[in-house]
């Protein structure tokens, strides 16, 4: 993940010899709509094994401000902390062990209906004992590895991309990120690569339609999951990147809210979007 690190330690000099990060500054006086991304905070590009056959992008951390702080002992040189801030968040499902979280949860449950994902724990679905659920959270922060489209904090990331209008007058100063995404994906051989909110998809259709890229998007599709008063949506994405073929799956309805504790049906879900992925792409 050269490319990847190469962006981590750029920011981090610029946070330790500015005070914040450059290029979060940047990103918000290009989209001209005030302060959305923290500038002061420490970035979080990525956790997880880099070498994982299974990736997943998020749009951003979710945290909601400029509380990221970044960790060095005093006199400490730029290599040494950009070095520890890597393997931080390689091992960070080895150090955050003992806290339960329902996000992470909810991606080992949906990760696991894809097979050979890395993340295949099936008894924490339904199995009462806490001990089963810690252990599948730290399966899959450090089976996959998850990118960050904008590694700087916001509180929200609504008016950007949530229609293709907006994807399209909003476009421009996310390429550096989205083409930093796209480096990091194909420098291993991945299995599976899932983005996991619609917001993807206008994010391709305008990449497409101002010509930045080779971008095929496909026919959402609609699956119904017993348990779920409401259906679940789900579209493919084929990208020509630097002469590799990115075959990716985007769950559009992975980030609603009304999902996380649905274990089960966060299963079902993944193992449907699997057998979509199946039908169109072998």
């Amino acid at each position: 993940m050269k490319t990847l690190f190469k962006h981590i330690e750029t920011d981090i000099r610029s946070l330790l010899e500015k005070g914040y990060v450059e290029n979060a500054r940047s990103l918000n006086e290009a989209l001209g709509k005030g302060k959305i991304f923290a500038e002061l905070g420490t970035p979080m590009y990525f956790n997880g094994n880099p070498e994982a056959t299974t990736v997943f992008a998020m749009l951003n951390p979710g945290s909601g401000g400029d509380e990221f702080n970044l960790q060095f002992k005093k006199g400490e040189d730029i290599r040494s902390i950009v070095d520890n801030y890597i393997e931080h968040h390689i091992r960070y499902g080895e150090k955050d062990k003992g806290r339960h979280d329902n996000f992470d949860l909810k991606q080992a449950s949906f990760l696991s209906g894809f097979p050979e994902s890395g993340i295949d724990i099936p008894d924490y679905i339904t199995n009462p004992d806490n001990t089963i659920k810690l252990k599948a959270k730290q399966n899959v922060l450090m089976q996959k590895l998850q990118l960050e489209l904008v590694p700087y904090t916001s509180k929200t990331f609504l008016n950007i991309f949530d229609n293709l209008e907006m994807a399209i007058q909003n476009i421009d100063p996310f390429l550096p990120h989205i083409n930093r995404l796209l480096d990091t994906i194909i420098e291993k051989k991945r299995t599976y690569v899932l983005f996991g909110s619609q917001q993807y998809a206008q994010i391709f259709y305008a990449m497409k339609l101002k010509g930045y890229a080779d971008i095929e998007v496909g026919t959402p599709a609609v699956f119904s999951i017993n348990g779920l008063k409401n259906n679940v949506n789900f579209n493919t994405v084929v990208i020509q990147h630097k002469g590799e073929r990115i075959e990716a799956g985007i769950p559009y309805s992975f980030p609603r809210k009304d999902l996380p504790n649905a274990h089960l049906q966060m299963k079902k879900y993944g193992e449907a979007c699997f057998q979509e992925m199946k039908k169109r792409f072998h």
